[in-house]
């Protein structure tokens, strides 16, 4: 039982700071849905697949640099932008 709550906490505090794909996931995820695009928008825009911006958006896939720069410039923004980390709260002001 020990064994189980030590993996717990780790997973919660490894949890606490997202990891690079992570927060460009939750970046255009966020910047999506404040500009009402739909996945499909973005994914013609970015020239990419729907399934693949689901799974970027969970951040449950690597993806290339090509990749980040085709959604940022769908977004009409630099890749920087979207791994800014103060860009998920923005909707929160």
């Amino acid at each position: 039982m020990l064994l189980a709550m030590a993996k717990t906490s780790s997973k919660t505090s490894s949890r606490s700071k997202l990891s690079t794909r992570e927060l460009f996931g939750r970046n255009v995820r966020t910047l999506r849905r404040l500009r009402e695009m739909s996945q499909e928008e973005l994914a013609d825009r970015a020239d990419i697949y729907r399934s693949h911006v689901t799974l970027i958006e969970r951040g449950e896939i690597n993806f290339t640099i090509d990749t980040m720069e085709a959604i940022a410039h769908a977004f009409a923004l630099e890749v920087r932008d979207l791994l800014d980390p103060a860009l998920g709260l923005e909707h929160l002001r």
